[in-house]
C-alpha cells in the first residue's frame, strides 16, 4: 500500500451553499459490482450505448443542427479547485468565468441542457447505487468486474464530455458574433451549464483515475478492507457529487423554464410589436391616400380656380364690351343733345318770326280796324258802323281768348312742374327702392334714361303748346281775315250793283288805295297759309315725337305707379311687421309679467299649504291634548273644539284659494300660449307677403330691364 498511488480527487462538496471545502472521501465498492459478471454488464452497458447514439440524432434535428442538446455556449464555473476562477458557492455565477452572449439557436437549445445533463449522469448514479446497495462481497473477480463496468461507464461520458466541449467551442466562436435583431437577449444563466459540465467531468476524470488504479491494484493483489474503505469513501464522494449536480442541473433546468417563458413573453412583445407595426403601415397606407385624395382635390380645386379665372377674363370682356356700349351711348347721347339745342335754336327762330308775323298781323288788323273804324264814322252808314262794332267784339273776344290761353299755359306750366316733382318723388322712390334691392349702377342709369326722357318730354310738350297756340292765332286771324274778305266782297257786291253816281276824284283814289290794301291783305293772307301750312307740318312732326314721348312717359311713369304702390305696400308691411312685433314683445312682457304673477301665486300657494300644515299639525297636537284633557275639564274641551273647527275652516278657505289661484294661473298660461301662437301666425303671413314681394320686386326688376331695352337704353348688368 506504501508504494501505491493515490489517486483519489480532490472533491469540492458544499457544506452551506456559500462556504466551499475541499475533503478526502473514501470510495466503498457495492455488492452488486462483485456478484455481477462482467460480460452482462458489458452487454447491458453496450445496449445503452446503442440507444443513446440513437437519441442522439433525434436531438440533432430537434436542435436545427447536428450538436447534442447540452446546449452549447452554456458555461458553469470551475468547481475543482478554489483556485480556478472561483469567487462564491455553488449557486453564484462567476464574472471571470461569463463566455460571450449566445445565439438565439443557443439560447433555445440550452432548454433542453439541464434535462439530457441529467439522463447523461443517471446510469453512473445507479451503478453506483447499486454498487453502494451491494458493496457487501469480497470476492476480487467481481469486484474486478463492477471496476471495469464503472470504468466503461466513465469512459462513455468522458467521451460525451468531450463531444459537448467541443460542441462548446465551436458555439463559443460562433457567440463571438454580435446578435442578430430578431435573435433574444443574453441570458444571465448562460454559462451555468458549462460549469456544472465542466465539474462533472472532473469528477469522472478523478472518478476514472481511482477505478484504474483500484483494477491495477485488484489484478495485482486482492484488494484490502482499507483499499475498498478507501473506494467507497471515493464513490460516496461522486455520489455526492453527482446529487449536488443534479441540484444544479435541476436549478438550471428551472432557470431555463423562466427563460422560455420570459422568452415567450418576449415572443408576445414582438408580436405586439410586429401587429402595432402592421398597424402603422396600414395607417401610413391610408394617409398616403388620403393625401392622394387631397392632391386630386387640390387639382380639381386648381382646375375650378382655372375656370374661375377664365370666367373673370370673360366678365372682364364683357363688362370692357359694355363700357364701350356705354361710351358708343354716350356719343349717341352728345349728338343728340346738339340736336335738341339745333332744334331749340329752330324753335327759338320759329318764335321769333311767329312773334314778328303776331306783331305784323296785329299791327295790320289794328291799321284795317282803325280804317274801317274811320270809314265807317265817316260813311256814316249803320252798316259800317254795325261792322265796326263787331270787329270790336271780336277784338274783345281776341283778346279774352288770349287770356284764357296765357291762363291755360300757366294752368299746363304748373302742371308740368307738378308732373315734374312728381317724378322727382318716384325717382327717389326708385333710387331708395333699387338701393334697397342692391343695386346701384341700375338705378343710376334708370334715373339717367328717365332725366333724358322728362327733358325731352318737356322740350316737346313746350314746342307743342307753342305751336299750338300759334296754330290757334292764326286760324283765329285767318278766320277774321276770311269773314273780313267775305264782307268786303259782299260789300263790293252790294255797291256794284246799287246805282251809283260818278265818283268824284277823291272817292275813286280812296277805292283805288281800298283796292290796293285789299290785294296787299290778300298776298299777306296766302304767306300766312303758307306759313300755316309749315307750321301744321311741324306741328305734326312734333305731336308724332310728343305721342311717342308720351307712351315711353306713359310706360315709365306706370312702372312708376307700380313701384310706388309697391313701396306703399311695403311700407304698410313693414308698419304690419312693426305692429306685430310690437304686439309680440307686449304678449312676451305680458307672459312674464304672468308668469311672475303665476310664480308669486305658486310661492303664496307654497306659503299657505307650509300654514296648512302647520295648522292640521296645530289640529292633530289639539286634538291629542284634547283627547287627554276630555276627562279633567270639559270647558277647555270645548274650547279646543272650537278652536279646532275654526283651523280647519282656515284650512278648507286656504286650500280653495290655493285652487282659485292654481286654475287663474293655467288659465293666464293658456291665454298666453293662445296669443303666442296667433302672434307666431301673423309673423309667418308677414313673411309670406315679404317673400311674395320679393318675387314680385324681382318682377319689375325683370319689367325694367326689358322696358329699357325696348326703349334703347343701355342694358341692365347682370
Amino acid at each position: 500500500m506504501s508504494r501505491s498511488r493515490d489517486y483519489s480527487p480532490v472533491v469540492h462538496a458544499a457544506v452551506d451553499d456559500e462556504a466551499p471545502v475541499h475533503v478526502r472521501k473514501p470510495k466503498k465498492p457495492t455488492a452488486r459490482a462483485v456478484t455481477e459478471k462482467p460480460g452482462q454488464l458489458s452487454k447491458q452497458k453496450k445496449q445503452q450505448q446503442q440507444q443513446k447514439q440513437k437519441q442522439r440524432p433525434e436531438s440533432a434535428q430537434r436542435g436545427g443542427s447536428q450538436k447534442r442538446s447540452t446546449g452549447p455556449g452554456v458555461k458553469f464555473r470551475q468547481t475543482r479547485t478554489p483556485g480556478a476562477g472561483y469567487t462564491g458557492s455553488e449557486d453564484e455565477l462567476s464574472p471571470r468565468d461569463e463566455q460571450p452572449v449566445p445565439s438565439r439557436s443557443h439560447w433555445i437549445d440550452s432548454y433542453e441542457s439541464a434535462p439530457k445533463a441529467a439522463d447523461a449522469i443517471d446510469p453512473l448514479e445507479h451503478a453506483l447505487d447499486e454498487h453502494r446497495i451491494e458493496s457487501s462481497g469480497d470476492d476480487p473477480v467481481a469486484f474486478e468486474g463492477r471496476l471495469r463496468t464503472l470504468m466503461s461507464e466513465v469512459d462513455q461520458l468522458k467521451l460525451e464530455a468531450a463531444e459537448t466541449r467541443a460542441r462548446h467551442s465551436s458555439d463559443r466562436q460562433q457567440d463571438q458574433q454580435p446578435p442578430l435583431s430578431g435573435e433574444a437577449p443574453p441570458h444571465p444563466t448562460s454559462s451555468a451549464g458549462v460549469r456544472i459540465l465542466a465539474d462533472a467531468e472532473a469528477d469522472l476524470d478523478a472518478l476514472s483515475e481511482c477505478l484504474e488504479a483500484a483494477a491495477s491494484r485488484g489484478r495485482l493483489a486482492p484488494p484490502s478492507p482499507q483499499f475498498e474503505a478507501e473506494i467507497r469513501s471515493r464513490i460516496a464522494a461522486a455520489l455526492d457529487a453527482t446529487a449536488r449536480l443534479r441540484r444544479a442541473a435541476r436549478r438550471l433546468a428551472d432557470a431555463e423554464a423562466a427563460s422560455a417563458a420570459d422568452s415567450a413573453t418576449a415572443a408576445g412583445e414582438l408580436a405586439s410589436l410586429t401587429g402595432r407595426l402592421a398597424e402603422s403601415e396600414r395607417r401610413r397606407t391610408a394617409l398616403e391616400a388620403d393625401t392622394d385624395a387631397l392632391r386630386a382635390e387640390l387639382a380639381a380645386a386648381r382646375e375650378r380656380v382655372g375656370a374661375a379665372e377664365s370666367a373673370r377674363g370673360h366678365l372682364r370682356l364683357q363688362l370692357r364690351q359694355r363700357e364701350a356700349d356705354c361710351d358708343r351711348l354716350a356719343v349717341q347721347l352728345r349728338g343728340l343733345e346738339t340736336q335738341l339745342a339745333q332744334a331749340r335754336i329752330d324753335r327759338d327762330s320759329l318764335e321769333q318770326a311767329v312773334r314778328s308775323r303776331q306783331r305784323q298781323s296785329s299791327g295790320d288788323t289794328a291799321d284795317l280796324f282803325d280804317k274801317k273804324s274811320l270809314q265807317s264814322a265817316t260813311s256814316g252808314d249803320p252798316a259800317d258802323q254795325r261792322r265796326a262794332s263787331e270787329l270790336k267784339l271780336a277784338a274783345r273776344a281776341m283778346k279774352q281768348r288770349l287770356k284764357l290761353l296765357q291762363t291755360e299755359s300757366q294752368a299746363a306750366a304748373t302742371e308740368l312742374a307738378a308732373s315734374k316733382s312728381r317724378c322727382e318723388q318716384l325717382e327717389r322712390e326708385n333710387q331708395q327702392l333699387l338701393a334697397a334691392s342692391g343695386q346701384p349702377s341700375d338705378s343710376s342709369r334708370m334715373q339717367e334714361s328717365i332725366r333724358s326722357l322728362e327733358r325731352q318730354l318737356e322740350t316737346q310738350r313746350s314746342e307743342c303748346e307753342g305751336l299750338r297756340n300759334a296754330m290757334r292765332h292764326y286760324e283765329s286771324l285767318i278766320e277774321e281775315y276770311k269773314q273780313q274778305q267775305v264782307q268786303q266782297r259782299t260789300q263790293n257786291q252790294q255797291q256794284q250793283q246799287q246805282p251809283q253816281p260818278s265818283p268824284s276824284p277823291p272817292q275813286s283814289a280812296r277805292r283805288r288805295a281800298d283796292e290796293a290794301e285789299a290785294a296787299k291783305t290778300a298776298e299777306l293772307l296766302r304767306l300766312r297759309e303758307a306759313e300755316l301750312d309749315e307750321a301744321n307740318a311741324k306741328l305734326k312732326e312734333y305731336e308724332s315725337g310728343a305721342a311717342a314721348s308720351r307712351a315711353r312717359s306713359s310706360s315709365a311713369s306706370a312702372s312708376e305707379d307700380e313701384t310706388r304702390r309697391l313701396r306703399e305696400r311695403c311700407d304698410d308691411l313693414e308698419q304690419r311687421l312693426r305692429a306685430a312685433d310690437e304686439e309680440r314683445r307686449d304678449a312676451l312682457r305680458a307672459l312674464a309679467k304672468r308668469e311672475d304673477a303665476e310664480r308669486a301665486a305658486q310661492d303664496q300657494l307654497e306659503a299657505k299649504r307650509r300654514e296648512c300644515a302647520a295648522l292640521m299639525q296645530q289640529v292633530e297636537q289639539l286634538s291629542a291634548a284634547e283627547r287627554d284633557r276630555r276627562d279633567t275639564s270639559p270647558s277647555g274641551g270645548r274650547r279646543l273644539q272650537s278652536r279646532c273647527a275654526d283651523l280647519e275652516s282656515q284650512l278648507a278657505a286656504q286650500r280653495a284659494e290655493a285652487a282659485r289661484a292654481l286654475r287663474e294661473s293655467e288659465e293666464e298660461t293658456r291665454r298666453c300660449q293662445r296669443q303666442v301662437g296667433d302672434m307666431q301666425e301673423r309673423l309667418d303671413r308677414a313673411e309670406a307677403t315679404a317673400r311674395s314681394l320679393q318675387s314680385h320686386v324681382n318682377f319689375l326688376k325683370s319689367s325694367y330691364a326689358n322696358l329699357f331695352s325696348a326703349t334703347g337704353a343701355p342694358p341692365l348688368v347682370s
